[in-house]
């Protein structure tokens, strides 16, 4: 069954959440315990794909439940997720796979790699569901980011209009650094891992910056720009290498890497906007 205690102790806040769900029951079940635990949380409810795309484009989501099996297989949920992620209006919200689907009959990797978590729909589904769920709508709390750092006039105009690829398989460095980046009216390109920044330049091909985090999963920091120094069109653009772990050595070896500059975490953001005017506009 579904039904399970739940830990009351749980952060409260104002959020939008979207439940893509087919299944009445289950809707009503996420729904109620997601207002029971959160005060004022806008609470939408998809129950096809075509629902949730109408709702995308008129909500902005702070995470989303999706239940991959809408009735007649996974095949829509599927395809419904990986629009999420591709599209850079929604890529960045957290997306919380809950289903009843053998996703171990699926690519279980290519699902790993869209979804922020799986949740199966098992004896512990609903612990496992508001563990996740608080997890991703406290973690980009507005009220824990830290505050913008003023930058002079002229430097604002600098970064207005700059396109940057944001490397970090943690989504809330992503989000704290996008709010940080978009404020100074730049284009953020969110990558996961080093293989996932391979795939956004081989689509985006006007990036004026690289952010990159060094220790991710399946591909890391090095390996990334070691590979993008092979490409032609990335062979001069500014890589600036982020990392929590500063040993000795480490930013020679990002260097050797191909890094243009290093910067450790965590990221105190006008060394990092000093370090980037620098580098968009060394020569």
């Amino acid at each position: 069954m579904l039904f399970l205690h739940l830990d009351k102790n749980l952060s409260n806040a104002i959020k939008n959440v979207l439940i893509v769900e087919d299944m009445s029951l289950h809707q009503e079940i996420v729904k109620n315990l997601l207002a029971s635990h959160y005060v004022d949380t806008g609470v939408h409810i998809a129950k096809t794909v075509a629902e949730a795309y109408d709702l995308l484009g008129k909500v902005k989501f702070d995470c989303i439940i999706l239940d991959l099996d809408l009735g007649n297989g996974s095949e829509e949920g599927c395809a419904l997720l990986k629009s999420i992620k591709e599209n850079a209006a929604t890529m960045l919200i957290p997306v919380i796979v809950f289903t009843g689907t053998d996703i171990n009959s699926m690519n279980n990797e290519t699902l790993k790699g869209l979804s922020d978590a799986i949740v199966s729909k098992d004896g512990e589904a609903l612990d496992k569901l508001m563990k996740e769920t608080d997890h991703f709508l406290t973690s980009i709390d507005k009220s824990k980011e830290p505050e913008k750092p003023v930058l002079p006039a002229y430097m604002n105009e600098m970064f207005a209009g700059k396109k940057v690829l944001l490397v970090d398989d943690d989504m809330r460095n992503i989000y704290a650094l996008t709010n940080m980046l978009e404020n100074q009216k730049m284009t953020v390109i969110p990558a996961s891992n080093g293989r996932d920044a391979l795939e956004k330049l081989a689509k985006y091909r006007d990036v004026d910056i690289i952010l990159m985090d060094i220790m991710m999963p399946e591909m890391d920091g090095f390996e990334a720009m070691q590979h993008i120094r092979q490409i032609a069109k990335y062979k001069s653009t500014p890589i600036l290498a982020l990392t929590a772990k500063a040993m000795v050595g480490d930013k020679e070896k990002c260097i050797q890497c191909g890094a243009s500059d290093y910067i450790s975490k965590p990221v105190n953001m006008e060394s990092l906007f000093s370090m980037m005017r620098i580098w968009l506009y060394k020569d």
